[in-house]
């Protein structure tokens, strides 16, 4: 007899891609017995851009550097993220997948407490 209970998956992360990873993987893990839940945790500043002067930011994964004035970057990189985190919504608006976007100063108690409250479990 085969096992009828569904898995339950827990992912947290902040979910920043290159391409389409995080996509990806997610949809290489789904399949009917599954329960994905995605925790998205972002800080402040990386949901809501708004620091003032000049910055040197690093990516690290290739160690380019690049200057920017916060007032000018502010625009252009709130509509970014915004565009970016309501793709990633989409992306994983599917049966058995639940996105579950936070910032890191909610403790994470509150984000799961948060879930359960929208949720009833199989």
């Amino acid at each position: 007899m085969k096992n009828k209970q569904k898995e339950l998956i827990l992912l947290v992360s902040d979910f920043l891609q290159k391409d389409q990873e995080w996509v990806e993987i997610v949809e290489e893990m789904k399949h009917p017995q599954k329960e994905i839940v995605l925790f998205q945790l972002l800080g402040k500043q990386e949901v809501a851009f708004d620091m003032k002067g000049s910055f040197v930011f690093k990516d690290l994964e290739s160690d380019r550097e690049i200057t920017l004035d916060g007032a000018t970057a502010k625009k252009e990189y709130n509509q970014a993220i915004d565009a970016y985190l309501k793709s990633l919504k989409e992306a994983f608006h599917q049966p058995n997948i639940h996105l579950m976007q936070e910032t890191i100063d909610e403790p994470m108690v509150s984000v799961i407490s948060k879930f359960l409250s929208k949720r009833s479990f199989f």
